[in-house]
């Protein structure tokens, strides 16, 4: 399971909880609903993984009916925006994430996050283009962000671009 495809980092959870945005119980039934369901994915029962995607969902409509609740009250934060972008991603509505990850970057542009979940979300689209340029975008905020140089010459690679890969591995190995 990639960091990125998880509902909502530790810190974000409790940081979402201590502003108000999501209540401690949420944060405990999100966490073990998707540890349970990885576990049970991973051991092949697909009776129990089935039981606990549906349960999942559930779990995860009523957190973004809890981040639409929050925008409401207050719109200025990114973070209800870009949460709901992961639980839509979660919930394999992916036009739908890309909407509210472009509104979550209106309010904080730049946010690193965010950039990392937009390159995850058009490379999975195979959108390989736009998933290169926000790459860039970070790589100019971080230069040396050993994870983004990875991405870039991957994508370089996928994209057919040989010797770009190729300078890109030799900048990363140096």
């Amino acid at each position: 399971m990639h960091e990125h495809d998880l509902l909502l980092s530790e810190s974000r959870m409790r940081e979402n909880r201590t502003s108000g945005s999501m209540s401690e119980g949420v944060e405990t039934e999100l966490w073990n609903g998707l540890r349970h369901r990885h576990e049970a994915q991973a051991a092949g029962n697909t009776e129990v993984f089935d039981s606990l995607t549906n349960t999942g969902r559930r779990y995860l409509e009523s957190a973004k009916g809890l981040f639409l609740a929050s925008l409401e009250m207050d719109s200025s934060r990114s973070e209800p925006f870009q949460n709901i972008g992961v639980i839509t991603v979660r919930l394999q509505q992916y036009d739908e994430a890309l909407v509210w990850y472009r509104k979550s970057l209106e309010v904080k542009p730049g946010d690193p996050d965010l950039m990392r979940n937009m390159v995850s979300l058009h490379r999975r689209e195979g959108n390989l283009d736009s998933s290169l340029s926000y790459v860039k975008a970070m790589l100019e905020l971080t230069p040396d962000d050993i994870e983004q140089l990875t991405n870039e010459a991957g994508l370089y690679a996928e994209l057919g671009f040989t010797d770009s890969a190729n300078i890109v591995f030799e900048k990363i190995i140096s």
